[in-house]
């Protein structure tokens, strides 16, 4: 029986909104600030894929030596496993993108994006067993 295999590719900002909207939803607190750098990342080829998010933050406003950027402070958000699945489901479902439900879901990069792949695999059809006569 054939199987099926469908890859999602993400625009970094599109998994950026992703993330925002997923922590929205579940009351997690996005830093304040401007991003200044995002990217999907792997560690390794058995790791799984993770998205990084550097956040600049912009507390200097009223001094003027705070807005120099050596006085700028970073924080780096990484969001990985089961969040970062979750907030492209959530994404692909509000851009009415049909996902299959029976499918094995998994975060790859390819090509310096993200991509959520899934793969749904046909099982052949099982026998019957016939009973046997005592």
């Amino acid at each position: 029986m054939p199987s099926e295999i469908r890859y999602i590719l993400f625009q970094r900002p599109e998994v950026v909104e992703a993330i925002g909207t997923y922590f929205r939803k579940v009351g997690r607190a996005v830093p304040p600030g401007v991003i200044t750098d995002c990217g999907p990342e792997r560690c390794g080829a058995a790791s799984p894929a993770r998205f990084s998010i550097t956040i600049e933050d912009e507390a200097g406003q009223t001094d003027d030596a705070m807005k120099l950027p050596e006085f700028a402070r970073k924080q780096r958000l990484t969001v990985d496993g089961a969040d970062l699945a979750a907030a492209l489901i959530l994404y692909c479902r509000a851009q009415k993108i049909p996902l299959p439900a029976s499918a094995t879901k998994s975060l790859e990069v390819y090509r310096g994006q993200l991509c959520l792949a899934f793969c749904k695999t046909a099982h052949a059809a099982i026998s019957p067993v016939r009973r046997a006569r005592l």
